[in-house]
């Protein structure tokens, strides 16, 4: 559960403008930088926080109240770049309470146009010191005294910074490097000489899923050393900045094993540096709630708590040691249903096989815990039958044949164009098959030349199925529209590929990670082998992992999701920290993470509802991942001051009701406020429509420019069922042109489409203006969006329509 924010509250230095003042770009205020980026416990700081649209900063909300705040001084900062928005710098006074935990905690600005992006902000307890140039090599090298946490910054290209400390006696040193979960976009590099310039350690990143440096080094003389900050690439900057921390300290590098049942605690085994003789450490599986597997731990030591963060597993089901030889099927580990084995993959080309029973039909979740605990091992499952064959999961066989026009990321939802367009060919809800390899499901399908496709996703990244897994694809990646047989299924030669899935699967999805994933349906009675290892032959020690064999359980998570594409640029305020205009509207997203194959829908509504506020319900409907409310504010709604941001879904699963709130799973701050109108009006007419599959209907955006804003106004339409598509619609998307103040927009319904009743709702962004001049590079909450409110659209009943039969599929809503 959030907790609720502290509120720091600035004195009367916000300088408030005489009357309306001209609105060129968004009002959303965003934070770009902060210096220093942490302070220590019990002291106070000076701050200076940049960014646009602060100005008129009323006052700050953290989310540990133990920090308070006041403003000294409000800024004008001269800006190296070609733009007109001003960027505004706030000098604050900072004072941390002695109780104030240790770790990463967050603040945003509240202005009158709402709250700014999540800013990180480091709290420790060492001493702090702050990097002085010139200290690019030894000869000009920073004196510090140990233990202590430097706050730097890598200001400028090829920018290298030197640290000098003496040493009095031979001892243990840990040196570590904070930047990532900073937002910094360093790529940090540490290098360990001695006062002779030998090198003795380096290291770049520390594990595969960070860019952070850290090094570990007895030292066996006394001496003066130096350990030098870079950036892999020789970049630098305003964003390139990090904390660096060096002591005697204690650093956990390994739990073993990283989990514990639920309501109980067990003593495991600890590895890692100056942990004064402590071998081992209690986990509390009594902590944290239903919806939470993973839980951060702060090991304590007789010399104090570790510099570090661990991650242990909680979860339900009986724990099983592994037990070695169990690599080839003579010697598989016999395991009972439900289990969660815990083992590590010993040594290179080593895997770990696991014989379990299961009945026809038998629909089994097994899941890899690893990466997601800190482990190197980059899994790969799989299942096979008891003669050690890998058991077929399902037959794929093409029905089209396209190409797609550029490359593709591993987690992009974005499609891009079809390089062959022929209307109607691909349907939303078609399952597509990426360069042989990858199946995803479309979301949105491309319906002109100058369109797009999107494929289903949530949480920004798209969801491959059946087992496949996302990955990289080249320009012109061949893709196929594809049925799903049963895996017995031999589909006559036309040309067009076959092939066959396996029950096998490298990473699991969005909130996975590296770890895999498989939901198995047993195709007869009998005994089934999990297969794991690494995916690239790795093994060793460190290679630790949970792999938890149960009964399915379906089940869904929600989260706040901005989901935004790579064309749309980049987030507004919205979904995570919602502001909601006097006598108007905005709106909240959220994508729903289906868990053990549950695809029914969902119901969303707002858990808690502050005063003057009012908002929709909504529905993510049946296979879906996504639907977005509306919130409304009264004319004279009072000012929030930051209100928690509440949001509960509830399904019908297996004849009981289950709810979950929703959470954030990257920032601890979701707030939500009121604030001064919009720099538009916005309307849509007429408020109610109805189509029928195979026809279309029109309505009217107008928009009421304010405060002179003549700029264009980009528009996104919400809650869209597939098969609803915008006419005419461009890859830039729908958009009111400056010097316009309305849009005549046709909604086409595929006549495929079956009856349903939703609530549309348009929202019109007015950008920042780095997103209008740096589309898709503008990755901060700059832009802000307003909502038109709910517009009834029903899809009536048609003899004529009917359901493609090249997407039907026998289970294929299973991932």
């Amino acid at each position: 559960m959030m907790k609720s924010p502290g509120y720091i509250v600035i004195s009367a230095l916000a300088l408030l403008a005489a009357g309306a003042p001209r609105v060129d770009y968004s009002p959303g205020p965003a934070v770009y930088r902060v210096w220093p980026p942490g302070a220590r416990q019990g002291t106070s700081a000076d701050l200076t926080i940049e960014g646009i649209q602060l100005r008129e900063t009323e006052r700050l909300l953290f989310s540990e109240p133990g920090v308070t705040a006041r403003v000294t001084t409000v800024d004008a900062v001269a800006n190296s770049k070609a733009y007109t928005t001003p960027i505004v710098r706030l000098r604050v006074k900072l004072d941390v309470a002695p109780g104030v935990p240790v770790g990463i905690h967050g603040f945003r600005l509240k202005t009158p146009f709402g709250t700014s992006n999540w800013v990180p902000f480091a709290i420790g307890r060492l001493d702090e010191i702050e990097e002085v140039e010139p200290n690019d090599a030894p000869g000009q090298a920073q004196p510090i005294a140990l233990p202590a946490t430097v706050n730097g910054a890598l200001r400028n290209p090829a920018d290298v910074d030197v640290f000098r400390f003496e040493l009095s006696r031979p001892v243990q040193l840990v040196f570590v490097i904070e930047a990532s979960n900073l937002k910094s976009r360093v790529d940090s590099v540490l290098t360990l000489s001695d006062s002779d310039g030998r090198r003795l350690a380096s290291n770049d990143n520390f594990s595969l899923d960070t860019p952070d440096s850290f090094l570990a080094y007895d030292f066996a003389q006394p001496g003066n050393y130096y350990i030098a900050v870079q950036d892999r690439a020789g970049r630098g900057g305003d964003q390139f900045h990090y904390r660096l921390t060096v002591g005697e300290l204690p650093y956990v590098t390994a739990l073993f094993p990283a989990g514990v049942r639920r309501g109980t605690v067990r003593k495991v085994q600890l590895q890692g540096y100056n942990l004064g003789g402590l071998r081992e450490v209690e986990l509390d599986g009594r902590n944290g709630g239903p919806d939470i597997t993973v839980l951060p731990l702060r090991v304590m030591t007789a010399s104090g708590p570790a510099v570090n963060l661990v991650r242990y597993e909680v979860d339900d089901y009986p724990e099983v040691s592994e037990r070695e030889p169990n690599d080839d099927l003579e010697r598989a580990q016999p395991i009972t249903v439900p289990a969660t084995i815990e083992g590590r993959i010993g040594r290179p080309n080593d895997r770990d096989l696991y014989r379990f029973p299961a009945r026809k039909d038998d629909v089994i979740a097994v899941e890899v815990m690893a990466r997601r605990l800190g482990s190197p091992l980059d899994s790969f499952l799989e299942i096979l039958d008891s003669a050690g064959a890998p058991v077929r999961r399902a037959v794929v066989k093409a029905v089209a044949e396209n190409s797609l026009e550029g490359s593709r990321n591993s987690v992009s939802m974005d499609l891009a164009r079809f390089a062959v367009f022929k209307n109607l060919e691909y349907f939303p809800n078609d399952y597509i098959l990426l360069n042989e390899r990858e199946l995803i499901r479309l979301e949105e399908s491309q319906r002109n030349i100058d369109d797009r496709s999107v494929a289903q996703g949530y949480l920004g990244q798209r969801i491959a199925f059946l087992g496949t897994t996302s990955q990289n694809h080249p320009d012109n990646a061949k893709i196929h529209k594809v049925r799903i047989l049963p895996p017995d299924a031999t589909p006559p030669a036309d040309g067009l590929p076959s092939i066959v899935l396996y029950y096998r699967n490298d990473d699991g999805g969005p909130g996975f990670g590296k770890d895999s994933y498989l939901l198995f349906t047993a195709p007869h009675d009998g005994h089934y082998i999990a297969a794991l290892r690494d995916l690239r032959n790795g093994g060793g020690e460190s290679f630790a992992y949970r792999l938890t064999v149960r009964r399915a359980s379906p089940d869904f998570r929600l989260y706040y999701d901005d989901g935004f594409l790579e064309d749309n640029d980049g987030r507004a305020c919205g979904s995570r920290n919602p502001g909601v205009p006097r006598g108007e509207h905005a709106a909240v997203t959220l994508g729903a993470q289906r868990i053990d194959g549950f695809d029914g829908k969902i119901k969303v509504e707002l858990a808690q509802r502050p005063a003057g506020l009012r908002a929709t319900t909504g529905t993510i409907r049946k296979e879906e991942y996504h639907c977005t409310l509306d919130l409304s504010a009264e004319p004279d709604a009072p000012e929030i001051e930051g209100s928690p941001l509440a949001v509960v879904g509830r399904a019908r699963i297996n004849g009981r009701e289950v709810a979950h709130r929703a959470r954030d799973p990257y920032e601890s701050l979701n707030v939500v406020t009121v604030t001064r109108p919009a720099v538009i009006g916005l309307d849509v007419q007429p408020r109610s429509l109805s189509i029928r599959p195979g026809g279309s209907c029109q309505f009217r955006i107008q928009i009421e420019r304010r405060n002179g804003y003549a700029r264009d106004v980009a528009l996104a339409l919400k809650n869209l069922p597939p098969g609803i598509f915008v006419k005419d619609r461009a890859v830039a998307g729908t958009r009111i042109d400056a010097g316009e103040n309305n849009r005549l927009v046709t909604l086409v319904a595929d006549p495929t489409i079956s009856p349903v009743t939703f609530q549309m709702l348009v929202l019109a962004r007015i950008r920042s203006e780095q997103a209008a001049k740096m589309r898709g590079y503008a990755s901060l909450e700059e832009s802000v969006e307003y909502s038109s409110g709910p517009i009834a659209v029903t899809v009536e009943n048609s003899a004529g329509s009917s359901n493609d039969s090249s997407r039907s599929t026998a289970g294929a809503s299973k991932r």
